[in-house]
């Protein structure tokens, strides 16, 4: 016999919105940072570069690790990924979107 799965009916939005705002803060930065010119050689110097690395870290455990996972990490790192593959096809793109290709 299985039996189903229960999920909690009462988790707190509150702390959803909180890591919703902080996975949107972070694409964000990880937008801008992809629209720096030479980035690569700049990499070392940036400091918005840990936290979002910190963000990310925490996301792809969250989404992957740790049962079933989050859905907001998981889309989180899903829109990450997305944006990186993005890079590959530029020619859909303004040129200048690209400067670190």
């Amino acid at each position: 016999m299985m039996i189903p799965i229960a999920f909690a009916a009462g988790t707190s939005t509150r702390t959803d919105e909180i890591t919703n705002t902080k996975y949107d803060v972070a694409e964000q930065q990880f937008i801008e940072l992809l629209a720096i010119e030479n980035l690569d050689k700049k990499l070392d110097e940036l400091v918005q570069v840990n936290p979002f690395e910190a963000v990310l870290s925490m996301a792809i455990c969250a989404a992957y690790q740790k049962g079933l996972g989050n859905p907001a990490a998981h889309r989180f790192v899903q829109r990450i990924l997305y944006r990186i593959n993005r890079l590959n096809l530029f020619w859909y793109d303004d040129l200048r979107h690209y400067t670190n290709e």
